[in-house]
């Protein structure tokens, strides 16, 4: 229940919205999507999106779940929403939807900011309810790399940096890494009728956070 900086597993919850919309038809995968230049311009983890480019929610789905886009988060959000702002305010209300007492966002991709955390027990809550209401969603997080091409016909090549999809059962779902928040994962496994999810939070780098990640496996599957 330690609040936590949450870094780029902040996107889950983001993405938790975005499923909310698609599910309810206010927007759609093959829907296209123009990139801001602020979006482009994001000092976060980005995939490499251009700024005036216009891509399908698929791709950039993809783009969010791979290499962690936070500029294809902020392009969806400001499509949906308006203004980053605004999706920050819907992440916050669902965070009191669903109970939580130990998560704040200030941004929608996980910047460190003060008054942006979370436990990694809420992180596990946020999780839950995106995988359980939206399996779809696997179909992005399962992904090890990916190809999308750029509106003047370039391709963009993503990799996952979920490291642990080479394990057999684990099928997603999201890393986050920060100077003063560490290494984070939120990984999901299913397998021989055990549907699981793991919280890590606080590693000191990817090696510890990999390592802990497989006790965790071996000690539950």
């Amino acid at each position: 229940d330690e609040r936590l900086i949450p870094a780029s597993m902040t996107k889950i919850m983001a993405m938790l919205l975005i499923f909310e919309q698609l599910e309810s038809g206010r927007l759609t995968y093959d829907e296209k999507v123009r990139v801001s230049e602020r979006a482009a311009g994001t000092f976060a983890s980005k995939a490499g999106l251009k700024a005036g480019e216009s891509l399908s929610v698929d791709d950039l789905l993809k783009c969010v779940f791979l290499p962690s886009g936070s500029d294809a988060v902020l392009a969806l959000a400001e499509h949906v929403y308006g203004s980053e702002e605004a999706f920050v305010e819907a992440m916050n209300a669902k965070a009191r939807e669903l109970g939580l007492t130990n998560t704040q966002f200030q941004n929608s991709v996980g910047l460190e900011q003060y008054g942006h955390y979370a436990s990694p027990r809420d992180m596990a809550v946020i999780a839950a309810e995106l995988v359980t209401t939206y399996p779809e969603v696997y179909a992005y997080s399962s992904l090890v790399t990916a190809t999308v091409r750029h509106e003047d016909g370039t391709e963009l090549y993503l990799k996952n940096t979920n490291d642990m999809l080479k394990y057999d059962g684990v099928d997603g779902l999201k890393t986050g890494s920060s100077p003063r928040g560490g290494y984070n994962l939120a990984m999901t496994y299913n397998k021989g009728g055990k549907h699981l999810l793991f919280v890590v939070m606080g590693e000191e780098t990817p090696y510890f956070r990999k390592e802990d990640c497989k006790k965790l496996l071996e000690a539950f599957t």
